[in-house]
């Protein structure tokens, strides 16, 4: 038997009326091609996340729905819960990977921050330093876990690594909303 207990906070995206084509192109107008083009995929990758958290959240919510999938097959249910918190944990921690990896240039945050006009940067540095304080969980877990097989974890020779909460991940996504909504707002 599979159960659930929420308490979710909400998280609201504001709402533009444009294709995603018309957004990059009106970010690379407004912001230059660069800048404009990394802000339009971070933003359109924490959108994913946070469509992935909203579904989540809507199936495991509110415990008669828990109970419904757990007749249907309490097995299936574990599976999908396990599945949708690994994502939005990934997608997080691929916001915030560094801005290469050796010879690759990631598409991150952290890249958003050196493009970033100077007036802003500071800001937009503090806002980053502070998301990485709140996200150290989420990169334990990527590292050891999610993406990648530990063998003192797999083994029990490592203290386990607890999954952050509904909570934590939610200030987590506010946290990064914030920073994109002061990139879009200069």
């Amino acid at each position: 038997m599979f159960t659930v207990q929420v308490e979710q906070p909400s998280l609201k995206m504001p709402m533009r009326h444009q294709s995603a084509e018309e957004q990059l192109q009106d970010y690379k107008a407004k912001m230059g091609d660069e800048l404009g083009t990394v802000f339009h995929h971070c933003r359109q990758n924490f959108l994913n996340i946070t469509v992935l958290w909203d579904e989540f959240v809507t199936l495991f919510g509110i415990p008669e729905r828990v109970a419904l999938m757990n007749e249907a097959g309490s097995r299936l249910a574990h599976d999908i819960f396990w599945q949708f918190l690994n994502g939005v944990t990934l997608g997080i921690t691929r916001l915030l990977d560094p801005p290469e990896t050796g010879k690759f240039r990631n598409l991150t945050l952290a890249r958003l921050g050196e493009l970033c006009p100077q007036s802003i940067s500071t800001e937009v540095g503090r806002q980053l330093a502070e998301i990485e304080n709140s996200s150290v969980t989420f990169r334990a877990l990527r590292d050891k876990i999610i993406a990648h097989n530990d063998v003192d974890h797999a083994m029990g020779r490592a203290q386990t690594l607890q999954y952050a909460s509904r909570r934590d991940i939610t200030v987590v996504l506010k946290k990064i909303l914030e920073l994109l909504n002061t990139i879009d707002f200069h």
